[in-house]
């Protein structure tokens, strides 16, 4: 089994936004991904396998996802009652 190393994760990270992060969205990501690379690369060296890490992208989607429900939920109360 072929072992990662951080630059090799950079340059996967890197192929996802060729010219660099062009919006907000892709500045997220990119940060994102720059925390994962870097917790990765430790634990990649303390035996665990990218499979098992990659369980932590699941979980950084679904926090967003909730943060996006709660925000929308949020604006639909204020929504509501400065009518």
């Amino acid at each position: 089994m072929a072992r990662h190393t951080s630059e090799q994760l950079r340059s996967v990270a890197a192929s996802l936004m060729p010219g660099g992060p062009a919006d907000l969205c892709e500045i997220a990501a990119q940060r994102a991904l720059n925390e994962l690379i870097c917790n990765w690369s430790a634990a990649l060296g303390n035996g665990y396998n990218i499979p098992h890490l990659a369980q932590d992208v699941e979980s950084v989607i679904e926090i967003l996802r909730q943060f996006k429900t709660k925000c929308v939920a949020s604006e639909a109360l204020n929504s509501g009652s400065s009518a």
